[in-house]
């Protein structure tokens, strides 16, 4: 019996295309694969959709004021690295008031909050556990003693510049994940859509009911 040219697999005289991975084995068009798994991106980002349930003039009502409350957690995310936490806090309280007062009417909105609120928590935990991290490995590359005197002289160690690089890039690989996950979510609200996030959307609160 002859074998698939592509992948080796035996078949039977006479067969079109590969049982395995649908190789063209007599010069015809081969027909697109069937029960293909989605790939890991895709999966990640195929999450429950719920637009269907919602009603039309809820969701142009309400899609300003999701995007407000997404973009107040963003924000949030640059104000911690340019001024802090306390500043970051204030901004973050402050954009999502609006938000918090339309999720009485909207049920689009409230659908967002539910998971806004679970996404600020985590970013929260991720932003303690990269903060230690980045602390760590600065210490470990720059001691703080030799900062402490070369600030004293004036003068700028070769080993603390290397550090405050070496830790801001372990921000930015950790804040990543955060970021694109609130991204999606910017994205699905300005599309007028109920999807879940990627990744926490299952985690939601009692702002959805």
């Amino acid at each position: 019996m002859p074998f698939c040219p592509k992948c080796g697999t035996e078949y039977q005289d006479g067969s079109k295309f590969c049982a395995k991975c649908g190789a063209n084995l007599d010069g015809s068009v081969a027909p697109v694969p069937i029960n293909q798994k989605p790939g890991f991106f895709q999966e990640i980002l195929d999450t429950r959709d719920v637009t269907s349930t919602m009603d039309a003039n809820d969701i142009n009502a309400g899609k300003a004021m999701t995007i407000l409350a997404y973009c107040a957690v963003l924000a949030y995310i640059l104000v911690t690295w340019l001024l802090g936490d306390f500043f970051a806090v204030i901004v973050l309280a402050g954009l999502l008031v609006a938000p918090c007062i339309a999720a009485k009417k909207s049920g689009f909105v409230k659908y967002h909050l539910s998971m806004i609120f679970p996404a600020i928590l985590a970013v929260m935990v991720v932003r303690a556990v990269e903060g230690s991290i980045a602390a760590f490995f600065y210490n470990l590359i720059s001691n703080p003693v030799y900062d402490y005197i070369s600030n004293y002289v004036g003068m700028v160690r070769t080993e603390t510049v290397i550090g405050t690089i070496v830790a801001w890039v372990i921000h930015i690989i950790f804040m990543a994940i955060p970021v694109l996950v609130l991204v999606a979510g910017l994205i699905n609200s300005a599309n007028g859509k109920a999807k879940e996030l990627p990744l926490i959307g299952r985690f939601k609160m009692i702002f959805e009911k």
